[in-house]
């Protein structure tokens, strides 16, 4: 089976590239794009990370607890659909990821974060994603890291690195712009190596155990002044 980084080719150098956002326009291209994010969750699921699609562009749930424009959803690649029920329908099940996107083809991939699930995720809004993997390298963690886009009124305005981490048995305060997602919460995966909302910068490595949330927090915390 490919591995992440077979895919993700074009995230081999991250620090000379800026995330292009490239919604699909027209069904082919929709089409396209969905059965790519549909041969990603193999290998998302390969890891044991339960997973379903996001939203499709007219049943979203907003993040930010925006409401959906009169058009289909710009940012649909980021959220689940609005149905409460998403975390219950995430699986690792290859029939099951075909059944779901049959019914309702995406071109994003959302993962089931916290509660049961075996990951969850540590957003930073303090470092970039370089600074990040390079904090954590010091203190021997690698871990997988996501570029995910910020949004303000449906517009990109800037990114965040969202660090997957192991599911910690209880949430960790807010601490120096470093937050643990509430739980059971929704973590938005590339369905690309490119061209979405949220892309790899450092892929998964199967064979390296997602470290735990307290462990990242203590490498991103700001040095102590001597």
């Amino acid at each position: 089976m490919q591995s992440v980084q077979d895919l993700a080719d074009p995230l081999s150098n991250p620090r000379r590239r800026l995330m292009q956002v490239q919604r699909p326009h027209g069904d082919d291209a929709f089409r396209h794009r969905a059965e790519e994010a549909r041969s990603w969750t193999d290998l998302y699921a390969s890891y044991g990370w339960q997973v379903t699609p996001s939203c499709n562009g007219r049943r979203g749930q907003a993040p930010g607890g925006l409401s959906l424009p009169p058009f289909p959803c710009p940012l649909q690649d980021l959220h689940p659909e609005a149905s409460p029920g998403w975390e219950k329908e995430v699986t690792t099940s290859p029939y099951a990821l075909d059944v779901l996107w049959a019914e309702r083809p995406a071109y994003g991939v959302i993962a089931r974060g916290g509660g049961t699930a075996v990951v969850a995720s540590l957003a930073v809004d303090v470092l970039t994603c370089d600074e990040v993997i390079e904090r954590m390298a010091r203190v021997g963690i690698i871990a997988p890291v996501l570029r995910t886009a910020t949004v303000r009124e449906f517009r990109v305005i800037g990114e965040r690195a969202t660090v997957v981490i192991s599911n910690a048995p209880q949430p960790l305060p807010q601490a120096h712009g470093v937050t643990v997602q509430d739980w059971p919460h929704p973590v938005p995966l590339p369905g690309a190596a490119a061209g979405g909302h949220v892309e790899w910068v450092q892929a998964p490595v199967p064979e390296i155990p997602l470290p735990q949330a307290a462990a990242v927090m203590a490498a991103l915390r700001p040095p102590t002044r001597p």
